[in-house]
């Protein structure tokens, strides 16, 4: 090799080198990038058309970001029975007073023994097969139901969007509103109302989580003693050398509310309720002491 070609051949060498650096450099630039856009897609999955809040209860201003759920939704003004229930659609003619051309069947109609079996109660001068979320509220207004009773405000819960309105009920609080919503008659109640069970009554706004807005819910929750959140059972506390339970059970003679998970090896001492009524007969503040208990553990909210 001639010394002038030698020189030249190292530094075209070299050059491939940096260029392979160099190139080797902008993949992985490249793929840091990629990584980083899509973490920043996963903290927000939803492309953001329009900016929605927690007081956006029109489906159709969430159905911009949503396009998909917004779709399955508006899929619910189907009417055909299927292996789920629903029904098919049976016209009728409108009139003022119920404006719709199209019901659902009707379950009393098709079985007669209902009305005899309802006399008395609402239920017997209308009740229908079920129909999707966007029936809800207009299928409540337009009942024969509203005819024959005055039906309270609470039975807005299930057939419509309460939870903005709850809300400004309740200067924010929800569960003021619900109950300034039960109070008023359904009259009064439906024109704090705007739209059926929408989006914003099962979903976060900006994340489309799955989350519990109606409080009876909730407070029927609390009172099983389930996370509301996730319908897990609560912790209710832990229980320590020298404890004892079940006296709400013992007390009431109902069924037992909660259970008993041992972390250890422990050494348990069973009292059935023949030997509870000896011990008292002898020591009758046993009793208060039970009871004094049992009224702490009921109110002691689940963790």
């Amino acid at each position: 090799m001639s010394p002038e070609i030698a020189p030249r051949k190292r530094g075209m060498l070299v050059a491939a080198v940096a260029a392979a650096f160099a190139l080797a450099a902008v993949g992985a630039g490249a793929l840091l990038a990629n990584i980083a856009e899509r973490k920043s897609e996963a903290r927000n999955p939803v492309v953001r058309v329009v900016e929605l809040t927690d007081d956006t209860d029109d489906p159709a201003i969430w159905g911009k970001n949503f396009p998909v759920e917004y779709d399955l939704y508006r899929k619910t003004t189907d009417m055909q029975r299927t292996k789920y229930g629903g029904s098919e659609a049976i016209p009728r003619t409108a009139t003022e007073q119920d404006p719709r051309t199209v019901t659902s069947q009707s379950k009393t109609d098709a079985d007669p023994r209902l009305k005899a079996m309802w006399a008395g109660y609402a239920f017997a001068a209308d009740f229908r097969e079920e129909r999707g979320h966007a029936y809800t509220l207009d299928d409540q207004k337009f009942t024969q139901r509203q005819v024959v009773v005055k039906q309270p405000g609470a039975c807005i819960q299930c057939h419509a969007s309460s939870y903005v309105p709850m809300k400004k009920l309740g200067n924010g609080d929800i569960w003021k509103g619900f109950e300034a919503l039960n109070h008023m008659p359904y009259t009064e109640a439906v024109k704090h109302v705007n739209h059926p069970v929408a989006c914003i009554d099962c979903h976060d706004s900006q994340t489309m989580q799955l989350r519990v807005t109606r409080p009876a819910f909730i407070e029927g929750m609390r009172a099983f003693k389930k996370d509301p959140a996730t319908g897990k059972q609560g912790q209710l506390g832990d229980l320590k050398e020298g404890a004892f339970f079940g006296e709400m059970s013992i007390l009431t003679g109902q069924p037992r509310m909660a259970s008993v998970v041992a972390l250890t090896r422990c050494e348990l001492l069973e009292l059935d309720r023949p030997t509870l009524d000896g011990i008292t007969k002898s020591h009758p503040h046993v009793w208060d002491v039970l009871r004094e208990f049992a009224e702490k553990r009921a109110a002691q909210p689940s963790r």
